[in-house]
């Protein structure tokens, strides 16, 4: 249902949230989608749905964007516990792996692909990465990268300091690194050899 046709609205509330829908809306169904996957667009219905319930809370201290990206969290981290959904998740605890003299080379597969069977592939293997991402890293990593959210307003969402969501986005993208470089085949690299 549309914000604008529900009657218990004062009308300066609807045509924020009627922007804020056509604002934020791909963005905000863009990082639902790597929460929640399929259930993306049922994620961001119930976050608009929120919203309107909840408008008259909103009390301007950031912007509609971070307070619908905040709401958009809280809706898909229930969605998922309800449904008990996702695959095998990385523990916290977890390193990038690390082959001492190895190195990745996507070429030994022994086939040239188009650069657009490329393109998907890589798309496809990072989305199923970051769904391996336990949510203390997936989270800030996918509101900053993909909901192009500053690290405060992301700090805001998630009440964390800055310093810590630059630390978790960064570990999220070792971690990324790691799963997505874990897949790819591997030749031995040669002796370095270092001048004197």
């Amino acid at each position: 249902r549309s914000p604008d046709t529900l009657p218990h609205m004062p009308a300066t509330v609807q045509l924020d949230l009627a922007a804020a829908l056509e604002q934020y809306g791909p963005r905000l169904r863009a990082v639902a989608y790597q929460l929640v996957g399929a259930d993306a667009d049922d994620v961001v219905q119930e976050t608009f749905l929120r919203a309107v319930r909840k408008a008259h809370t909103f009390r301007a201290e950031s912007e509609i964007g971070t307070w619908l990206h905040a709401i958009l969290v809280r809706v898909a981290l229930r969605h998922r516990r309800t449904r008990a959904r996702g695959g095998p998740r990385l523990s916290l605890d977890a390193g990038m792996p690390v082959s001492e003299g190895m190195l990745a080379d996507p070429r030994a597969r022994g086939y040239a692909p188009s650069s657009q069977t490329i393109k998907r592939e890589a798309t496809q293997a990072v989305q199923e990465a970051i769904a391996r991402l336990p949510d203390a890293f997936r989270i800030p990593l996918v509101l900053k990268e993909i909901g192009e959210l500053s690290v405060d307003d992301v700090g805001r969402i998630l009440r964390l300091k800055p310093q810590t969501v630059k630390t978790r986005v960064h570990r999220a993208r070792m971690l990324l690194r790691g799963l997505l470089d874990s897949k790819l085949p591997r030749r031995r690299l040669p002796a370095a050899a270092y001048e004197r």
